[in-house]
């Protein structure tokens, strides 16, 4: 079984969609509570930024946050897409 992953995303990548730095590699509990939660029940303080944080199994499910002065707000693929964009490559 694949790690889930906290990954920011800096820009769209021509082959992998996101250009991402990944912050987190390991097994997540997400969501709870707005925060992104690791199995010791620590949550990751995420600085400000886009994120993509995969789940499941071979990190199956995606979702997109964005993180503004400390808080959490999911957004769809399109919205993650749209701001990558306007980052470039």
């Amino acid at each position: 079984m694949a790690k889930n992953y906290v990954a920011k995303i800096t820009g769209k990548h021509p082959k992998w969609k996101f250009n991402r730095d990944f912050v987190y590699s390991g097994f997540l509990k997400y969501p709870v509570k707005g925060k992104v939660w690791t199995p010791e029940k620590e949550f990751l303080e995420l600085e400000d930024g886009l994120y993509e944080v995969a789940t499941g199994l071979n990190n199956k499910y995606k979702d997109y946050i964005v993180v503004r002065n400390g808080e959490l707000k999911e957004i769809s693929f399109d919205e993650a897409m749209k701001i990558a964009e306007e980052m470039g490559e």
